[in-house]
């Protein structure tokens, strides 16, 4: 099969009738390539630092550095690759400018930078989303919530591992995928709908990991306005509902278009978006913690912690109870907190209908500490003693 030759030149798509091709200097979607630097600079920078916030409160404030953080980091670095790739096929004019009006080699090139964007950017999309699974799973001991975890889990990881698959050996040789010239001939499934299908599990398992913390949330003991706050929280940390949507809509008209280095270009743009925001929401659980410990009157909290506090690197929890009405309750300031407290016996907790549990905290000063030290300073302990029923 012979492709169009416009001007001496093969192109992958003919141009319009009575279209003047230039290919010195191409009609470039200009602002939509402008918006995408100056996007990409403002919200890298943004993930990177609430990246950085996570890395220092596990790392330094908790001293917990868990498996999510190596998940959220590694998402980070697949993230650059992704975003990269788009930022290659802008700034060499591979994306935002028509098929017509560049050699059928730079739209092959257009097609690599873009199947690698999505390779990279699929599994960004699966460490991040697993980042908030390991995060929901620790907060609660209920049989039927963990095992809510795991399904959640299992479904944005088995169906993006499907769709990546299916990108990558989506023609027969694989090559066919990106090669305009090899396409021809070449055995390949209908691409469009894994692109549908891998945006519409994008926006399903948006929606369950909005969902799924929220009856935990209620089971707090707290004031309404708490409640809302916290849920407000796992709204924000589920805004990549939203991009997954408009990236959706933009893509269904653009995949039937056979100018696709142009149609593609504002789609990509909305990949940059979500990636950023990906790292945004997966390092949000340790905010309200490193914001407590760093900057204390940016949530109203005009108290230190004292030195021995310090030395030992806790962080400085306010109250509130967590606990089913058949379990055992403790106070803590969010959910995070929670998860890291040093004296939260999580496996005595019940899943309700296991047996009712009484709690008994004690406070004051041991035997053993007045012995050693007669003064008791720094001395003050507590523990929390529960008595299964």
């Amino acid at each position: 099969m012979s492709f169009p030759v416009v001007n001496g030149i093969e192109v992958a798509v003919p141009p319009p009738s009575g279209y003047r091709v230039d290919f010195e200097n191409p009609l470039t979607d200009a602002s939509m390539v402008r918006n995408a630097y100056w996007i990409f600079g403002l919200e890298f920078a943004i993930a990177t630092a609430f990246l950085g916030q996570r890395m220092y409160t596990n790392a330094v404030i908790l001293r917990k550095f868990l498996i999510d953080d190596y998940l959220i980091l590694f998402a980070w670095v697949l993230s650059i690759a992704a975003q990269s790739c788009l930022l290659n096929a802008y700034s060499r004019k591979l994306l935002g400018v028509h098929a017509w009006e560049m050699p059928i080699d730079n739209n092959t090139q257009a097609n690599l930078l873009v199947m690698c964007t999505t390779l990279t950017y699929i599994p960004t999309t699966i460490l991040s989303k697993l980042t908030l699974c390991f995060f929901y799973y620790r907060l609660s001991p209920s049989l039927w919530y963990q095992y809510s975890v795991y399904f959640t889990g299992f479904v944005c990881s088995a169906s993006l591992v499907g769709i990546w698959f299916s990108v990558l050996f989506a023609c027969k040789p694989i090559a066919a995928g990106w090669d305009v010239r090899m396409s021809v001939g070449a055995t390949c499934i209908n691409r469009p709908p894994i692109y549908i299908t891998q945006a519409a599990f994008g926006c399903i398992t948006d929606v369950m990991l909005l969902v799924l913390p929220i009856p935990t949330v209620i089971g707090l003991q707290m004031s309404t306005r708490q409640k809302l706050g916290l849920v407000g929280l796992f709204a924000i940390g589920s805004i990549t509902l939203i991009t997954s949507i408009v990236r959706l809509v933009l893509l269904l008209p653009s995949l039937s278009n056979p100018d696709q280095s142009w149609s593609l270009a504002e789609g990509c743009l909305w990949v940059i978006i979500e990636a950023n925001l990906l790292i945004m929401c997966g390092s949000l659980p340790t905010l309200r913690v490193f914001l407590k410990n760093v900057a204390p009157r940016v949530l109203g909290d005009k108290s230190t912690r004292k030195g021995s506090e310090e030395q030992s690197g806790s962080a400085n929890f306010g109250l509130h109870t967590f606990g089913g009405s058949n379990g055992p309750r403790r106070k803590f300031d969010t959910l995070v907190e929670l998860e890291h407290d040093t004296h939260f016996n999580r496996v005595s907790l019940r899943p309700e209908g296991m047996g009712k549990t009484d709690v008994n905290i004690y406070s004051g000063r041991s035997d053993e500490s007045l012995e050693n030290n007669p003064t008791g300073d720094n001395d003050i302990y507590e523990y929390v003693a529960y008595d299964e029923k």
